[in-house]
Protein backbone atom coordinates (compact mmCIF):
# COMPACT_ATOMS: atom_id res chain seq x y z
CA UNK A 1 0.00 0.00 0.00
CA UNK A 2 2.84 2.35 0.84
CA UNK A 3 4.42 1.53 -2.51
CA UNK A 4 1.26 2.36 -4.43
CA UNK A 5 0.82 5.66 -2.54
CA UNK A 6 4.42 6.52 -3.33
CA UNK A 7 3.94 5.68 -7.00
CA UNK A 8 0.76 7.79 -7.07
CA UNK A 9 2.69 10.77 -5.66
CA UNK A 10 5.49 10.23 -8.15
CA UNK A 11 3.01 10.05 -11.01
CA UNK A 12 1.29 13.18 -9.72
CA UNK A 13 4.65 14.97 -9.46
CA UNK A 14 5.60 13.79 -12.94
CA UNK A 15 2.29 15.05 -14.30
CA UNK A 16 2.85 18.42 -12.63
CA UNK A 17 6.36 18.64 -14.05
CA UNK A 18 5.15 17.62 -17.49
CA UNK A 19 2.36 20.20 -17.30
CA UNK A 20 4.82 22.92 -16.22
CA UNK A 21 7.19 22.05 -19.06
CA UNK A 22 4.30 22.13 -21.52
CA UNK A 23 3.36 25.61 -20.26
CA UNK A 24 6.97 26.78 -20.59
CA UNK A 25 7.16 25.42 -24.14
CA UNK A 26 3.89 27.16 -24.96
CA UNK A 27 5.22 30.48 -23.63
CA UNK A 28 8.46 30.06 -25.59
CA UNK A 29 6.48 29.31 -28.76
CA UNK A 30 4.32 32.41 -28.23
CA UNK A 31 7.43 34.55 -27.70
CA UNK A 32 8.99 33.10 -30.84
CA UNK A 33 5.79 33.81 -32.79
CA UNK A 34 5.80 37.42 -31.57
CA UNK A 35 9.43 37.84 -32.60
CA UNK A 36 8.62 36.40 -36.02
CA UNK A 37 5.73 38.84 -36.39
CA UNK A 38 8.01 41.73 -35.47
CA UNK A 39 10.59 40.56 -38.00
CA UNK A 40 7.94 40.23 -40.68
CA UNK A 41 6.66 43.72 -40.05
CA UNK A 42 10.22 45.05 -40.13
CA UNK A 43 10.88 43.25 -43.42
CA UNK A 44 7.57 44.49 -44.81
CA UNK A 45 8.42 48.04 -43.72
CA UNK A 46 11.82 47.85 -45.41
CA UNK A 47 10.25 46.43 -48.56
CA UNK A 48 7.61 49.18 -48.64
CA UNK A 49 10.34 51.80 -48.21
CA UNK A 50 12.27 50.33 -51.14
CA UNK A 51 9.14 50.21 -53.29
CA UNK A 52 8.35 53.84 -52.48
CA UNK A 53 11.95 54.83 -53.25
CA UNK A 54 11.81 53.27 -56.71
CA UNK A 55 8.39 54.78 -57.41
CA UNK A 56 9.78 58.20 -56.58
CA UNK A 57 12.93 57.43 -58.55
CA UNK A 58 10.83 56.67 -61.64
CA UNK A 59 9.09 60.03 -61.44
CA UNK A 60 11.34 62.53 -63.12
CA UNK A 61 10.96 65.97 -61.53
CA UNK A 62 11.88 67.80 -64.73
CA UNK A 63 9.12 65.96 -66.59
CA UNK A 64 6.57 67.07 -64.00
CA UNK A 65 7.85 70.64 -64.13
CA UNK A 66 7.83 70.60 -67.93
CA UNK A 67 4.29 69.23 -68.04
CA UNK A 68 3.01 71.90 -65.64
CA UNK A 69 4.75 74.56 -67.70
CA UNK A 70 3.26 73.24 -70.95
CA UNK A 71 -0.25 73.09 -69.48
CA UNK A 72 -0.03 76.62 -68.10
CA UNK A 73 1.17 77.95 -71.49
CA UNK A 74 -1.67 76.07 -73.22
CA UNK A 75 -4.21 77.61 -70.84
CA UNK A 76 -2.83 81.11 -71.50
CA UNK A 77 -3.01 80.49 -75.27
CA UNK A 78 -6.51 79.09 -74.90
CA UNK A 79 -7.76 82.17 -73.03
CA UNK A 80 -5.96 84.72 -75.20
CA UNK A 81 -7.45 83.32 -78.43
CA UNK A 82 -11.01 83.34 -77.11
CA UNK A 83 -11.75 79.63 -76.93
CA UNK A 84 -14.92 79.06 -74.92
CA UNK A 85 -14.60 75.35 -74.23
CA UNK A 86 -12.48 74.12 -71.32
CA UNK A 87 -9.27 72.31 -72.26
CA UNK A 88 -10.47 69.16 -70.48
CA UNK A 89 -13.49 69.04 -72.80
CA UNK A 90 -11.46 69.04 -76.05
CA UNK A 91 -11.83 65.64 -77.68
CA UNK A 92 -10.99 66.34 -81.33
CA UNK A 93 -7.56 67.64 -82.33
CA UNK A 94 -8.48 68.30 -85.96
CA UNK A 95 -9.15 71.85 -87.04
CA UNK A 96 -12.30 72.78 -88.87
CA UNK A 97 -10.50 75.14 -91.26
CA UNK A 98 -11.34 74.50 -94.90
Amino acid sequence: MFQSALSILQNKNNNIIIHEKAEENKKKKNEKDEKTKKKETKVERELNNKIEFYIQKGTVKNTLRSTRNWISKLEVFHKSNGYDIAIEMVTDIQTNAS
